[in-house]
């Protein structure tokens, strides 16, 4: 397809993505279900990382990044307990911050590889884990 050409997509959706997608043209002031549709689908392909240029923020890079930032933060607390108590808390606080740097490798060079199914079975690991059947 050349620059600027459009294409169109045509499909059945259920009553309740016809209300949701209603429902951002009426949020967004759009004049035309078909604007909405389109910005719904380039958010979810942009989300899923379909149509991005590099390493996409996704749902599961957003969470080992959180866990990542989480682990820095007890590292740095456990290197100022040895600055103020004892100096056997700097040795946990390595063995934490090698953690956070893993899970920063992990989250930059490893998760881009397998996303986006990652993300597209990070739903059904929540439903399971909730004790959704």
């Amino acid at each position: 397809m050349a620059t600027g050409e459009r294409n169109q997509l045509k499909t059945d959706v259920s009553d309740d993505l016809d209300e949701a997608v209603d429902d951002l043209r009426r949020a967004r002031e759009m004049q035309h279900t078909s604007e909405a549709v389109r910005e719904a689908i380039e958010t979810g392909v942009t989300e899923l990382g379909y149509l991005s240029e590099g390493p996409r923020m996704t749902p599961v890079r957003q969470h080992v990044r959180r866990i990542a930032n989480l682990l820095f933060a007890a590292s740095m607390t456990l290197f100022v307990l040895s600055a103020v108590t004892s100096a056997e808390y700097s040795f946990a606080g390595l063995g934490v911050f090698a953690g956070c740097i893993f899970a920063m490798g992990v989250e930059r060079f490893v998760i881009p590889r397998f996303e986006p199914a990652l993300s597209r079975r990070l739903p059904s690991l929540e439903v399971k884990r909730r004790g959704a059947p």
